[in-house]
C-alpha cells in the first residue's frame, strides 16, 4: 500500500470505528439469517478478532477536529445515499450508481474526497510509516463485512469457514484487498471464493 491509499485507509479507518456501534445497532435491524450453533461461535471469535483490532488501533488514532470529522461521515453517507440511475428504455435493468458520467455520484464522491484531504492534514503526521497498515486493514475489512455477516457464510460449510480463516490469516492478502477498494457489499467470503476458484483454474493467477 503506497503512502497515499495510506493515508486513505487511515482516515476510512477512524470513521469506522467512529460509527461502528451505530452500524451494528442498524445492522440488526435488518432482515437476518439465522446462525446455527457453530455460526454463533464464529460470531464470537469474529468479534473478538474485531474488538482485539480496535484495542491497538484506538489508542494510536490521532485526534481529529469534531467539525472535520462530521463533515466526512456526512459526505461518505451522502455517497450511500446516492440512488441508482433510471433505467434507460430497452435496458434489462438499472446501470450502477458508480457507472461512468452518472453526475450525481461523481458530485458525491468529489465532495467526500475534498472532506477527506481536509482530515488528511490533521493525521498526516502520524502516517509517517507502515506499522499499522496490516492492522488497519483487517479491522476495515471486519467492519465492512460485520463480523455477523462472515459468519453466516462461514456456517454454511466447513470450506467456506476454511476460506474465511485463509482470508483472515493472510495480511498480504488483506492489504492488496482493501488497497483496491474491498469486496462489493461487503462480501468476503464470497469474494475469496472467486479468488480461490482462479487461483485453482490457472497457474499463472499466482505469478501476480
Amino acid at each position: 500500500m503506497n503512502k497515499r491509499m495510506m493515508r486513505v485507509a487511515y482516515v476510512l479507518m477512524l470513521t469506522v470505528l467512529s460509527t461502528l456501534g451505530v452500524s451494528q445497532a442498524r445492522e440488526k435491524q435488518k432482515d437476518e439469517v439465522p446462525l446455527s450453533p457453530q455460526g454463533e461461535k464464529l460470531l464470537v471469535t469474529y468479534t473478538g478478532i474485531l474488538e482485539a483490532l480496535r484495542a491497538e488501533i484506538v489508542p494510536a488514532a490521532p485526534t481529529i477536529d469534531e467539525q472535520k470529522k462530521t463533515a466526512l461521515l456526512n459526505a461518505h453517507s451522502s455517497v450511500a445515499a446516492v440512488p441508482a440511475p433510471p433505467q434507460t428504455v430497452g435496458a434489462k435493468s438499472a446501470p450502477p450508481r458508480y457507472a461512468p458520467r452518472y453526475k450525481p455520484y461523481a458530485a458525491a464522491q468529489s465532495n467526500a474526497l475534498i472532506a477527506a484531504k481536509v482530515v488528511l492534514a490533521d493525521v498526516d503526521s502520524c502516517l509517517s510509516n507502515a506499522k499499522l497498515d496490516a492492522k488497519l486493514a483487517k479491522c476495515a475489512l471486519l467492519a465492512r463485512a460485520t463480523p455477523r455477516g462472515l459468519a453466516a457464510f462461514a456456517q454454511q460449510s466447513k470450506e467456506r469457514e476454511t476460506l474465511i480463516e485463509k482470508l483472515l490469516s493472510d495480511d498480504g492478502l488483506i492489504k492488496q484487498i482493501m488497497s483496491m477498494g474491498g469486496a462489493y457489499e461487503g462480501k468476503y467470503g464470497e469474494a475469496m471464493e472467486i479468488y480461490t476458484a482462479i487461483q485453482k483454474a490457472s497457474s499463472r493467477a499466482k505469478d501476480g
